[in-house]
């Protein structure tokens, strides 16, 4: 909203002044103009006013291709506020969002320089980290993230995460239960202290987790997903085969929830022809799926036993 009215301010008082230049009275107001005066000073001044709006308009095009988007105003902020932290941590954002982590992480470190004591950066810088699979130096940035600022959903449910990846669950729990005593309505937590807390066989606390996130957000596809997991762990297959469809709908790129109804059509309803339509777009999804080479032998069998 800034950038556009930031332009328009400028475009508005270039052309203020070019219809200011057609009325004749306040013309003469401004210049003071005179019979007396000759002609030629009368074009000069003409010409020195259109000089000033053609520097306006100049001046609010070279603002605008900074303001094009945030890259370009951030490498420009950078340039004439090399002490800008926020900047810093601004454009490590717009390189971690597409898919640039080598930039994003190189530009979060000079953020921290610039100001050490800034947790969103530690934080930032975290993520980055573990999408490049460096879970221990991610772990260290949302450490330092969490002791600069106790209060801090984000970092405590990204450490949950990666305690979670690192098989260490009940440090895991722990980390998400921080999370919700700041924010009790961050249904990301509430989903993944579910998951965790299914990984421990603690069912029924995990369905009451992923009630909440449900509560909170009613499209929340992950918690539908679990709640079917909870399901299938408990033999109830109708309920799960629900469940994981309800998952479908609302994210049917998830590679996860094709892998659970392939499963469920295996297993449960014997219907190889679905089961192979799901796996098949489940690799499609995700080939590196850590269950890739699994799905991979699965299609294999199904292919041969549908051909023979």
């Amino acid at each position: 909203m800034a950038v556009k009215t930031l332009g328009l301010s400028s475009d508005g008082f270039t052309l203020l002044l070019g219809s200011i230049l057609t009325r004749k009275t306040f013309f003469n107001k401004i210049f003071q103009t005179s019979r007396k005066k000759s002609q030629t000073g009368g074009l000069f001044r003409i010409a020195t006013i259109t000089i000033i709006c053609l520097l306006f308009a100049w001046g609010t095009i070279s603002r605008n291709r900074i303001w094009l988007n945030e890259f370009t105003f951030s490498t420009e902020t950078i340039r004439r506020s090399p002490e800008s932290f926020r900047v810093y941590n601004d454009l490590g954002y717009y390189y971690y969002q597409r898919g640039f982590i080598d930039a994003a992480i190189r530009v979060f470190r000079d953020s921290i320089q610039v100001k050490y004591e800034q947790p969103k950066a530690h934080c930032n810088l975290g993520a980055a980290y573990s999408l490049k699979g460096l879970d221990n130096e991610a772990i260290e940035e949302l450490k330092i993230a969490t002791y600069l600022r106790n209060e801090y959903p984000e970092a405590h449910n990204n450490l949950g995460l990666l305690y979670k990846r690192k098989g260490m669950l009940d440090k895991a729990i722990n980390e998400y239960a921080e999370a919700l005593k700041t924010n009790p309505y961050y249904a990301e937590a509430h989903c993944n202290l579910g998951s965790a807390l299914i990984d421990q066989g603690r069912l029924d606390e995990a369905f009451s987790e992923l009630e909440k996130a449900i509560k909170i957000r009613r499209d929340f596809a992950p918690a539908q997903y679990n709640i079917a997991v909870i399901y299938y762990k408990k033999g109830q297959m109708d309920k799960a085969y629900n469940k994981f469809l309800e998952a479908y709908q609302l994210d049917p790129a998830n590679a996860d929830i094709h892998i659970g109804l392939a499963v469920l059509y295996l297993d449960h309803f014997h219907d190889n022809k679905k089961a192979l339509e799901h796996i098949q777009e489940a690799l499609r999804i995700s080939p590196k799926h850590k269950q890739a080479e699994e799905m991979k032998n699965i299609i294999n069998k199904l292919t041969s036993a549908k051909s023979s």
